[in-house]
């Protein structure tokens, strides 16, 4: 990478939600442009193979805020949040490290914290959450309030149920969350003081369900141009319940209350187009974002990172969302423009989300916390990187990819599956109980179990009795009235 100038860089990150990497032209789709995304990736390094391998927004969020993995935080699902005495058990947010080394902290738009409106570690807030939470008061709500408007709620849409969510947004494009996401970032890019260093955290809210672009972003959309569908699999051999069940029965909760147990292929598509329109509003705000800089003088000295938290099925297997380990809920976009950078690089390496924070002390040459479980992110290709295993969990199932060959454990469900993404990237055809491949199998599930009892034995050391004098030796111990102290620092 070229060399770091004397002054801090700048940090931008910006984090659309539900953004799969195969629908951006970066990754191949010949269905829609993003410009301003291309224009970029012509003087950054693209990661061909980044991954999220937390697929849920609030693990994903969680482990890319404070540097611990999902069992270490215990953040496993959208219902879980990150201890309330964490400052007592010493880690502090990647904002909290930057703000403590002379950097200016911000975070705009959807963040997924709880409760919404914490700090987190960020001096500076401006909300704008999820779509689909219309009841929270944040900025965006109070914008809208002042215009006589309320929050979309796209259930209340009268072709909501019947288009399987694939509707349009009824107010005109600047008063979407995205438009008003990215003119705030900008404006506040702008109004910054030259004098210090800052690091901005952008959350779109797109292309996240309900799938509901303004029509202008549907123009010169190529829907055959868009990745085909991938086939529902046959789930007459899974036993009682399945995943699967578990998922479409999830779309019919109050949150999405929608049925996609009957989904036609035509409804998929036109969930795909939507989808596609959010993306091309996505890829305009980034545009907006970069001129704000380019206009202060400061994208050269900046280190820009854009990727998202997951993917979302958009139809494929008969599914919406996201949760699992499939390629198009877990593969997601990384593009990095380091500091001064100008020619571009594309890596085969995998890496992963979390990574980013990594670079981020590097980059701003603060050391990393000892806590901190994710290293920066890979700067060159090598043999020995890409057979680097990636593991992945959350609280029904957990995977690990390793080369060519990922397998999935269903933990709740009891049973497995065995990919190879250079023969099956659609992963189609499931091989675990191909007898060619039992070896492959037993290692990975090996490898898995492993992986699984080191992080769950590290995410315990709040409790540890004792780091130094053994108890025994401990003069308070041995006498009656000693207590514990809990929780222990990391």
């Amino acid at each position: 990478m070229p060399s770091s100038p004397k002054k801090p860089p700048n940090i931008v990150l910006i984090l659309p939600d539900q953004l799969r990497a195969d629908f951006l032209p970066l990754y191949g789709c010949q269905g829609l442009k993003t410009p301003h995304l291309d224009s970029i990736a012509r003087g950054a390094t693209v990661f061909e193979n980044a991954y999220s391998p937390y697929p849920i927004c609030v693990p994903a969020r969680a482990a890319l805020l404070s540097g611990l993995h999902p069992l270490r935080s215990g953040v496993l699902s959208n219902n879980h949040w990150l201890r309330p005495d964490r400052a007592e058990m010493g880690f502090k947010t990647w904002p909290e490290h930057l703000r403590d080394h002379g950097y200016h902290t911000a975070a705009i738009g959807k963040m997924h914290f709880h409760p919404f409106e914490a700090s987190e570690g960020f001096e500076e807030r401006i909300i704008a959450e999820d779509k689909r939470w219309p009841k929270v008061r944040d900025d965006f709500a109070e914008y809208l309030a002042r215009r006589n408007l309320e929050k979309f709620d796209a259930r209340q849409h009268p072709n909501y149920r019947k288009k399987k969510g694939a509707i349009h947004f009824p107010y005109k494009v600047e008063l979407t969350p995205d438009r008003y996401v990215g003119e705030a970032a900008a404006k506040w890019i702008r109004e910054q003081p030259s004098e210090r260093p800052f690091a901005l955290m952008v959350g779109l809210p797109s292309p996240h369900c309900p799938y509901d672009p303004v029509p202008e972003y549907l123009e010169s959309i190529e829907p055959e141009g868009l990745p085909p569908l991938i086939p529902d699999p046959d789930r007459t051999d899974r036993g009682p319940k399945t995943f699967y069940d578990d998922f479409l029965a999830n779309t019919r909760s109050a949150w999405h209350d929608l049925d996609y147990s009957d989904f036609p292929v035509k409804q998929r598509k036109a969930i795909r187009l939507h989808y596609a329109g959010l993306i091309r509003q996505v890829d305009e705000e980034v545009g907006r974002i970069v001129s704000a800089l380019q206009q202060r003088g400061l994208w050269e000295n900046t280190l820009f990172t854009f990727s998202s938290d997951h993917g979302d099925h958009v139809g494929d297997r008969g599914l919406v969302g996201k949760g699992d380990f499939f390629e198009e809920s877990i593969r997601v976009p990384l593009v990095v423009k380091y500091p001064h950078q100008v020619s571009p690089r594309r890596l085969q390496t995998p890496a992963i989300l979390q990574e980013i924070t990594g670079t981020f002390f590097d980059t701003a040459k603060i050391s990393q916390p000892e806590h901190w479980d994710f290293p920066p992110l890979p700067i060159e290709d090598s043999d020995d990187s890409r057979s680097t295993p990636i593991f992945g969990i959350l609280d029904r199932m957990a995977m690990i990819r390793r080369g060519a060959w990922k397998f999935i454990q269903y933990s709740r469900y009891g049973y497995g599956e065995l990919y190879n993404l250079e023969t099956d990237p659609r992963e189609t055809t499931n091989r675990i109980e191909d007898p060619e491949v039992q070896t492959i199998a037993l290692e990975l599930q090996a490898l898995l179990s492993r992986e699984i009892h080191r992080q769950a034995v590290s995410g315990h050391e709040d409790k540890i009795l004792t780091r130094g004098t053994p108890l025994s030796e401990d003069a308070n111990f041995t006498r009656k009235g000693w207590r514990m102290r809990y929780p222990q620092r990391l």
